[in-house]
Formats: C-alpha cells, structure tokens, sequence
C-alpha cells in the first residue's frame, strides 16, 4: 500500500492474492488512514472482499494504480534475491521477506528526503 502523496510505503504483505492475504494487508494499514483513506486498486476480487465500497476506487485500467505498478517494477529490479536466475538467489521465504523489508525501509527514506526538499 503506497501513500500517493509521498511515495512511501505505508504496508505491504507477501503472499498470493487471494482474500486472506488481502486481509492481513488490510490489517497492516493505519487506522486513520484506513478510516478516512481512498484506496486504488486494479479489479481484482479479494480486495473488494476487504476494502469498503465507498473508499474503494478500482479501475480495469492502470490509470490510478501506476505508481504502485512503479514501484513493483523497482522493488523487482532492486533485489536480485528476488529473480531465480541470479546468484544471490534464496528459496527461503524468510529471507525474501527480510530483502524486501530492507528494500523499503530504504525506498521510504529516500521517498522522504526528496519530499522533504521540494520547494513550497
């Protein structure tokens, strides 16, 4: 779940799509935000099992999700651990989870400093 605004990270979850995991996801999401927050997904069932109707916009198209989809791009091309035919890479589901931890502990610091310096 990206903020919009800022770039970060605000949850994730790793899994497959299916409800459940939509569900943790959702219970990773602040409670502000999950109270007042409009949330952009692509059509894709097992969110519309999760995320209120009046805050969910989703969209066939990849108009309002393409940040997301940016960052999908990113995260695949900035962990290595995470492409089987590499060197580095690990059939541990654990370390995959704590790659990209770090991946967007690092992401959300730099999505903070570049907000931070633009001009008012």
């Amino acid at each position: 779940m990206q903020d919009k605004q800022t770039g970060q990270i605000i949850a994730y979850q790793v899994g497959n799509r299916s409800s459940a995991t939509a569900q943790k996801l959702w219970d990773k999401i602040p409670e502000s935000i999950r109270k007042n927050g409009l949330f952009y997904t692509d059509d894709w069932v097992s969110y519309k099992t999760v995320i209120p109707k009046k805050q969910h916009l989703h969209n066939k198209h990849k108009k309002d999700t393409n940040h997301i989809e940016r960052f999908n791009n990113t995260l695949r091309h900035g962990c290595s651990k995470l492409v089987r035919q590499n060197l580095t890479f690990s059939k541990s589901l654990e370390n995959h989870i704590l790659v990209i931890k770090y991946f967007i502990c690092h992401y959300n610091l730099w999505c903070q400093s570049k907000f931070e310096n633009l001009d008012p």
